[in-house]
């Protein structure tokens, strides 16, 4: 036996029938030109030291603190085996 009642396939079948189908028509109006392009220049000098050097610290804080809990659950799971 079907899960479906009757009423709502026949309720699916008249709303599928009902919607209007999808037509594709071709645009009217022609394409707008391309915008002109804007022209920006950069406000520094270029690379700058300080800024690498924060980012790699950052970095490496990051990696040290993954790599210590990574250690910590690792021997707290394998009940201190590794001692």
């Amino acid at each position: 036996m079907s899960r479906f009642s009757p009423t709502a396939i026949a309720a699916v079948a008249i709303v599928a029938a009902a919607a209007p189908a999808a037509s594709a028509r071709p645009a009217l109006e022609r394409p707008a030109a391309a915008p002109t392009p804007t022209v920006v220049q950069a406000a520094g000098p270029g690379f700058e030291l300080g800024s690498a050097a924060i980012g790699a610290g950052g970095a490496t804080v990051l990696l040290l603190v993954t790599a210590g809990g990574t250690l910590t659950l690792t021997r707290h799971r394998d009940g201190l085996r590794h001692r």
